[in-house]
């Protein structure tokens, strides 16, 4: 993966010459709240003007919201990168109907990252050219809540700390599939905690999840695992779906659960007092 930083500044030298809707903030002091509205209902009709926004906060109890919507018409897609540094923040990016692309990172203690996509994603877009939702953490007690809706998605959230959480889930809307997509958790520390949770909807007798990869890493103590893919199927079925759990350390536990046919579950641990569940159906 590239350095974060030189990451962002070439996704900043590019995207400035690129974007018609354009907001940069920065703040620095306490008690701060900064929110990004680029919300419009254009005319249908191709060539859209795509959406960016950059945050930066400094300080503690700041608020940064970013919320991104292109009414569901053809057009560039949206681009959101958050960067906080200090106590208790909270950052959240909200990008519905087009292609998304978000980055929070926090540095500091008790922070959380909230990443809300939905829309047609192709995985390697321009802002961090891996992920379409990618959150980091460096700190304690933080937690990253993400949740990606659509095709092609993908989404990572790393942290390196203490008694930190990781959320995070793939969907689709009622008739549609999570297809291609993949999520993964990587996290540094002790007692930490790791939930991915991939649903999709579908017709009823269809397949509603196909070909999605689902990835926890933990390097510490005490840390608890759990992939859930299509645990609960009401409607349609899952097939091709794997899932992959790695802990380093002791009193781990890994679960996963799935549903469908042609699933494959990894589990490895390392240390002493592990335990593991696979459960397919």
């Amino acid at each position: 993966m590239k350095k974060l930083s030189f990451l962002l500044a070439m996704v900043f030298a590019a995207s400035m010459a690129m974007a018609q809707h354009t907001d940069i903030v920065n703040q620095t002091g306490t008690d701060n709240k900064a929110t990004v509205d680029q919300s419009f209902m254009p005319t249908p009709g191709p060539g859209l003007p795509g959406n960016e926004a950059f945050v930066d906060q400094i300080g503690n109890r700041n608020k940064a919201d970013v919320d991104q919507l292109n009414g569901g018409y053809a057009g560039d897609a949206h681009w959101a990168k958050v960067y906080t540094k200090g106590n208790d923040n909270f950052s959240k990016i909200y990008q519905e109907r087009a292609a998304g692309d978000a980055i929070i990172y926090q540095e500091g203690n008790l922070n959380s990252a909230d990443i809300f996509q939905s829309g047609n994603f192709n995985a390697g877009s321009p802002l961090n050219n891996l992920y379409d939702a990618f959150a980091m953490q460096i700190g304690n007690a933080n937690k990253i809540d993400i949740e990606v809706w659509g095709t092609n998605a993908t989404a990572y959230a790393e942290q390196k700390g203490d008694d930190n959480k990781i959320d995070q889930q793939l969907g689709s809307a009622m008739g549609e599939k999570v297809e291609n997509s993949d999520f993964q958790a990587r996290q540094f520390g002790n007692r930490n905690k790791a939930t991915q949770k991939m649903d999709g909807q579908g017709f009823a007798g269809s397949i509603k999840a196909v070909e999605n990869f689902g990835d926890i890493y933990q390097d510490g103590n005490d840390n608890t695992a759990k992939q859930l893919m299509n645990e609960d199927v009401v409607l349609g079925a899952a097939a091709y779906n794997s899932a992959t759990a790695y802990q380093d350390g002791n009193n781990n536990n890994s679960e996963q659960y799935q549903t469908g046919g042609h699933n494959s579950s990894t589990h490895s641990q390392i240390g002493n007092g592990n335990s593991e569940i696979t459960h397919q159906n």
